[in-house]
């Protein structure tokens, strides 16, 4: 294991700026069609699970190269629609690592999305908010 005496990796000055953050890809200023594309695919893929910065580093990954893959593929589609050839075979392996991605997503789902209240839970929550309610003059 490396040595990481004196590291403090809470410090966002040390951290790159795509892990604290502030950056979404290490190049570009991300006012790009496709960056803006690829921020939005993000940040709808993240909320399914819970919103992207609540995940786990891992979970994040999937979710960046999900977008990635997704954006890729959007613009392949648009060279093909305005007439223009692409490689199909380059087209269906990244459909493919898509179906895959999307797959994985669904698996995190059902680690990372809250569980739905149980009836009894429901109940008592109600209960609490009627009690917190402030009483009305008649």
């Amino acid at each position: 294991m490396a040595d990481q005496r004196g590291i403090d990796h809470g410090n966002t000055k040390v951290r790159s700026a795509i892990s604290n953050g502030s950056r979404l890809t290490l190049f570009g200023d991300g006012r790009s069609a496709g960056a803006r594309r690829f921020r939005d695919l993000i940040t709808e893929f993240g909320g399914e699970i819970g919103g992207f910065t609540t995940l786990s580093a891992t979970a994040q990954q999937i979710v960046r190269r999900l977008a990635q893959v997704s954006v890729e593929l959007e613009l392949m589609e648009a060279t093909r629609a305005s007439g223009a050839g692409i490689d199909p075979v380059g087209f269906c392996s990244m459909v493919n690592s898509q179906r895959r991605l999307l797959r994985d997503l669904e698996g995190l789902k059902s680690r990372f999305a809250p569980t739905p209240m149980t009836l009894a839970e429901t109940l008592a929550a109600e209960r609490k908010g009627a009690s917190n309610a402030p009483m009305e003059a008649a």
